[in-house]
């Protein structure tokens, strides 16, 4: 069950107005109605979510730098400078 006195009740508190439709014309009618009242402009704000790349870049560099010192330590460490 719909309480109408409540909800008619409700929509004049807050400034608005209660409809109920009982078949499609009804609802037709509404919606012309509605369609009719004052319209407002919304602004709408975009965000733009940007997804940050350096991180496997500076993953892969670090790792070479391990790499390239390890191997200095070990196994480069007996050839000699040229």
């Amino acid at each position: 069950n719909i309480d109408e006195d409540m909800l008619t009740r409700v929509a004049e508190v807050t400034g608005g107005r209660y409809f109920r439709a009982t078949d499609s014309e009804e609802l037709e009618n509404i919606y012309a109605e509605i369609d009719e009242l004052e319209k407002t402009e919304v602004e709408e704000l975009i965000y733009t979510d940007y997804k940050d790349l350096y991180e496997r870049y500076l993953a892969l560099s670090l790792a070479f730098f391990v790499i390239s010192f390890i191997l200095r330590k070990t196994i480069l460490s007996g050839i000699e400078d040229h």
